[in-house]
C-alpha cells in the first residue's frame, strides 16, 4: 500500500477501539433508520419470493432409468372412467366433450346423467347438424381435374414459347407438329 493509498484510506475512514476500519458516514446520507426499514422491506420480500417460489414448483427428483416404452401422456380432464365410458358408448365427438362436461358439472350431476338430459341431446344433434353442413359445403371446394386443351391452344401458345406443363400435351403438341394424329 502506497503512502497516497493509505492518506485516502485515513480520510475516509476511521479505525475503532477495536482495530478494524469503521465507515464514516456522510451528513448527506440516509438516516439509521430509513436503513433498518429498507433492510426489513427486503428480507420480506427476500422471504415472499422464496415461499412463492417453494409452493409453485416443487422440486422433483429425476429418475434416471432407461425408458423400455414411451407413452404419451393423458391429459387429466378430472373425468372418472365410468363417465369416459359413457362418453365413449354414447359417441361423443372430441370438440363436443368439453361442453357436456362443463353442463354437467354445472348441473352437479355426472356426465352418463348429463347425456340422457334433452339440453345434451339437442346440444348435441346441433352441432352433429352443423358438421355435417360443413362437410358437406367442403365438397364443393375440392379441386375439380384440370380440363383439356385444344390442339390448335397447344400449337398457338408453342409458338408463343409457352409449352405444356405435362406428358400428355407434350406428346399432343408434338404429334401435331410433326402432323400426325
Amino acid at each position: 500500500m502506497t503512502e497516497n493509498d493509505k492518506g485516502v484510506i485515513d480520510q475516509n475512514n476511521k479505525v475503532g477501539e477495536d482495530g478494524f476500519v469503521e465507515e464514516i458516514i456522510d451528513d448527506k446520507a440516509e438516516d439509521v433508520e430509513t436503513l433498518k426499514k429498507n433492510l426489513a422491506t427486503a428480507i420480506a420480500q427476500k422471504d415472499h419470493w422464496k415461499t412463492k417460489a417453494t409452493k409453485a414448483a416443487p422440486v422433483v427428483e429425476e429418475k434416471k432409468e432407461a425408458k423400455v416404452e414411451a407413452k404419451p401422456e393423458a391429459k387429466d380432464t378430472g373425468l372418472s372412467q365410468t363417465d369416459l365410458y359413457a362418453l365413449v358408448k354414447a359417441d361423443v365427438p372430441e370438440e363436443d366433450i368439453s361442453e357436456i362436461t362443463d353442463y354437467a358439472k354445472l348441473k352437479n350431476i355426472t356426465v352418463a346423467e348429463a347425456l340422457k338430459s334433452n339440453v345434451v341431446k339437442t346440444i348435441l344433434s346441433e352441432k352433429k347438424e352443423e358438421r355435417a353442413t360443413a362437410a358437406a359445403a367442403n365438397t364443393a371446394k375440392a379441386k375439380v381435374g384440370t380440363a383439356s386443351v385444344s390442339t390448335d391452344t397447344l400449337l398457338a401458345n408453342a409458338r408463343k414459347g409457352i409449352l405444356p406443363d405435362n406428358d400428355e400435351d407434350m406428346t399432343r403438341l408434338i404429334k401435331a407438329k410433326k402432323g400426325i394424329k
